[in-house]
């Protein structure tokens, strides 16, 4: 592919793809820096994104030199509010309409595997060592003028070449996520492992064991807010000891995978991690104890704790032979609903176990009407209604709303007339028993 390579029409691109106020804020931060000795790069992602002309493109800022001096300077002279981490050497300036994140070029020291790592204050040529990727150690100099590239360790080629590669090779033994986040550059470019890169993730997958459970977490749901997240999937089935780190049960499972992913998107544009989540859980990808090694949010561990559930539900009440549309809705009301999504793209998808094809379709749509209708669906009667039919406020009352809406589920109650009929049969019926 061609990517830019001239400082000077990146930094013209740089000024292009930003909306005025942050432009304007941008270049005061230029001038600032300049005037005070220090030096302001843009580097990693941003810069990565810029080279490819891709459209989305975040700051990220390095200050080779005091970041909170530079932030102060910048807040005084915008009145923005500025909020400093002077133990992490970063610091946020913001203000109406736009926000700059400053963090001081440092280098890194991993105390041992999995840990977080000591910082200190260093070189950009340091800070770019330190980096996960050879595609992301390339900086743009913004200030002080003329622009200039840092490309100490080939990125660019790397980035031309459509590669990933890392610096060196205790790159994932000093952070094992970086192999989550390989997968996940795979998945969102389209590119290439380095083949020594390859062989080092095959080596160090284990240590990723020793990574807590919210970091995997945090890495994981990003990769699932990707377009394509099962791409990185297949991608990390290679990396058998770091799927299983990842309380991930791959092996095996990486077609359905992909037939459940593209089913789920078919019937929601843009899925949410939880829906990613019950679909794996539907299709027995995640291994056992996944909610409590990785932690996701509550809502993220109720759909996966309800996806066994939602199957048994689907076993029992959505058979072509006898399907029951009210006790399926019953059922289903106490779920979480993306659960349901996913247990029905799994099953559309032929990625259940235990499930014949038929069969397995059937449940999905009537698992897509439950989603689509029955959930919703309600009696016409309102309580002030059956009042006026005489039926007292009280457990009668809720005991005839439950029956009304499950006549209407079925079907057995198509107007207002015959829900008022039918409330006063089991009104009369209820009284006298």
């Amino acid at each position: 592919m061609d990517i830019v390579r001239d400082p000077q029409t990146l930094r013209a691109l740089l000024d292009s793809r930003l909306d005025a106020g942050t432009r304007s804020v941008l270049g005061l931060a230029c001038a600032q820096a300049t005037e005070r000795g220090i030096s302001l790069y843009l580097v990693g992602g941003s810069v990565r994104d810029l080279v490819l002309g891709r459209p989305s493109l975040d700051l990220d800022l390095a200050v080779e030199g005091d970041a909170m001096v530079l932030a102060q300077a910048l807040a005084e002279a915008t009145g923005a509010h500025v909020i400093t981490h002077h133990d992490f050497g970063t610091a946020t300036v913001e203000g109406a309409s736009w926000r700059l994140d400053l963090a001081r070029t440092r280098a890194e020291r991993y105390p041992r595997t999995g840990a977080l790592p000591r910082v200190r204050p260093a070189t950009i040529e340091d800070d770019l060592k330190r980096r996960d990727f050879a595609a992301h150690a390339v900086a743009l100099r913004l200030a002080p003028e003329p622009p200039a590239l840092l490309d100490p360790f080939g990125g660019l080629a790397d980035i031309e070449a459509g590669k990933l590669r890392v610096l060196h090779a205790r790159s994932f033994r000093d952070d094992p996520t970086r192999i989550l986040r390989l997968v996940r550059y795979v998945a969102r470019f389209g590119w290439t492992i380095d083949p020594e890169t390859d062989c080092l993730a095959q080596r160090d997958g284990p240590y990723l064991e020793r990574v807590s459970g919210a970091r995997i977490a945090h890495e994981l749901m990003r990769t699932f807010a990707e377009t394509h997240p099962e791409a990185a999937l297949r991608a990390l089935a290679r990396y058998t000891a770091a799927a299983r780190a990842a309380s991930l049960a791959l092996d095996g499972r990486e077609e359905r995978i992909v037939a459940a992913f593209t089913t789920l998107r078919a019937r929601l544009p843009q899925p949410e991690p939880r829906h990613y989540l019950a679909t794996l859980a539907a299709i027995d990808a995640l291994a056992p104890g996944f909610a409590e090694r990785v932690a996701p949010t509550a809502a993220e561990r109720k759909a996966i704790r309800d996806v066994p559930h939602v199957l048994e539900a689907a076993r029992r009440y959505a058979i072509p032979a006898a399907i029951d549309a009210a006790a399926l809705t019953t059922a289903l009301d106490k779920l979480d609903v993306a659960a349901v999504a996913g247990v029905a793209a799994a099953l559309d998808a032929g990625a259940v176990s235990g499930w014949e094809a038929d069969a397995a379709r059937f449940a999905a749509r009537m698992l897509d009407r439950y989603l689509q209708e029955w959930r919703t669906l309600r009696p016409r009667l309102t309580g002030d209604d059956l009042q006026r039919l005489g039926i007292p406020r009280g457990p009668t009352m809720g005991a005839v709303l439950r029956m009304l809406r499950a006549a209407r589920i079925r079907g057995e109650a198509t107007t207002v007339e015959e829900e008022a009929r039918l409330a006063q049969t089991f009104a009369r019926t209820r009284q006298q028993s």
